[in-house]
């Protein structure tokens, strides 16, 4: 097959741009249909058979679509290349474990950190809905580990040179392989490729138009934000989380909490104490359950070097629960406390946290107004929470192990 030269674009002059092409992608709702299409084009190539005149219309548009999707696919890439050339290479490119998952799967399903190594592969078709089947995980933290091979097949010219002659063989009654040639192993890698190509330019387009900006990560959900936190939290949670348990006991934690409950209904009463302490309690319960959050978010996929953390506390170490200590969680969320924290954030986002805990505060400190939650909903809030706190506990000591006195 003679070469071409250029890149070749069918697109007019005037749309050949990354943005407007980008605008014009909206037609790929889905990748199912074009992977269905390639299938049924693959099976009619490398075949005598020749494709249902009945649907000539149908291939004549996915044809189109698919060298519209091509274009888009260059242009992205050309748009790479030019970065490249003006600001240079990275001398090590990020390999990504084809097991676990990638952080731009954000962009498609927040619930991604849920994910476990052991269930990552099949979890993932499920998560992605079945849109990416092809793509593996260095091409979709990536799409330049994509194009880069894609392209260094083919240019874009010779990709639709190419396709040319799938279409010609599509409507004739010898195969591709009989007429010039190929074998079946590059006909086959073409197919995997074009699956790819719509997979790709579908993955990409998600991420540059259809979502907010605050859902390419979860912190910046606003239902689900860290009120208290800082931003060396969101990078060890863990730190934090162990400064909470060396000044004041998991047992002083549960019994303030129980105390300040009661006062919630209780309108005659109010908190006995100082003001502030209260106050700082409800501070620091709101930043233990950011905290928390953020390690069930990330925690399986934080680095190991997390644990090299050595930080320095002037104060003798609170008091530790005893061997034979009764926690409210069952025995085996005992030995795997990260496992509550999935159930807690289940039932309750950082949003509601946040406000049942304010509400709570203003109650006990007197505040008039009507409680807006009722007993029962309290009552299980509480619960929750102390298991909460005692699995806070139970992860910052499995985290920090030599720490504990």
């Amino acid at each position: 097959m003679e070469k071409f030269t250029g890149n070749e674009s069918f697109l007019s002059s005037y749309e050949s741009s990354i943005y407007n092409i980008r605008s014009s992608l909206k037609f790929i709702k889905t990748t199912h249909h074009y992977r269905l299409f390639l299938q049924n084009l693959y099976k009619v190539v490398i075949s005598a058979e020749r494709w249902p005149e009945e649907t000539l219309s149908a291939l004549q548009n996915n044809f189109e679509e698919l060298l519209f999707a091509l274009d888009a696919a260059w242009l992205e890439h050309e748009h790479q290349l030019q970065i490249e050339a003006r600001y240079g290479t990275r001398e090590e490119e990020t390999k990504v474990d084809v097991l676990q998952p990638s952080f731009s799967d954000y962009t498609i399903d927040q619930y991604y950190p849920r994910l476990q190594e052991s269930t990552w592969p099949v979890e993932r078709n499920h998560r992605f809905k079945g849109e990416i089947q092809f793509l593996n995980q260095d091409e979709i933290h990536s799409s330049e580990v994509f194009y880069r091979k894609f392209f260094g097949r083919r240019s874009q010219g010779d990709w639709k040179r190419y396709l040319t002659l799938w279409m010609e063989s599509a409507l004739d009654d010898r195969s591709i392989i009989e007429v010039h040639g190929f074998s079946p192993a590059e006909i086959y890698e073409d197919y995997v490729d074009l699956v790819k190509l719509m997979e790709i330019v579908w993955l990409v387009e998600k991420q540059e138009r259809e979502l907010l900006y605050h859902e390419l990560v979860p912190w910046f959900d606003m239902n689900n934000y860290p009120y208290m936190g800082k931003i060396e939290s969101t990078f060890n949670p863990y730190s934090d989380l162990y400064g909470f348990f060396h000044y004041t006991s998991l047992m002083a934690y549960k019994r303030d909490l129980g105390r300040w409950m009661k006062l919630v209904f209780e309108q005659e009463k109010i908190w006995e104490g100082t003001p502030a302490d209260l106050i700082d309690l409800f501070k620091t319960l709101v930043h233990m359950t950011d905290c928390l959050w953020l390690i069930r978010q990330l925690g399986p996929n934080y680095p190991k070097s997390w644990n090299n953390t050595n930080t320095t506390y002037s104060f003798q170490h609170a008091p530790i629960p005893k061997e034979n200590y009764r926690y409210r969680l069952p025995e085996e969320t005992v030995k795997n406390p990260e496992n509550y924290l999935r159930e807690f954030f289940d039932l309750y986002d950082l949003q509601f946290c946040f406000h049942i805990l304010f509400e709570s505060l203003t109650a006990a400190l007197g505040h008039e107004e009507p409680y807006p939650f009722d007993k029962k909903e309290i009552a299980s809030f509480h619960a929750n929470l102390v298991k909460l706190l005692e699995a806070g506990y139970l992860v910052q000591a499995k985290k920090y192990p030599n720490r504990q006195h």
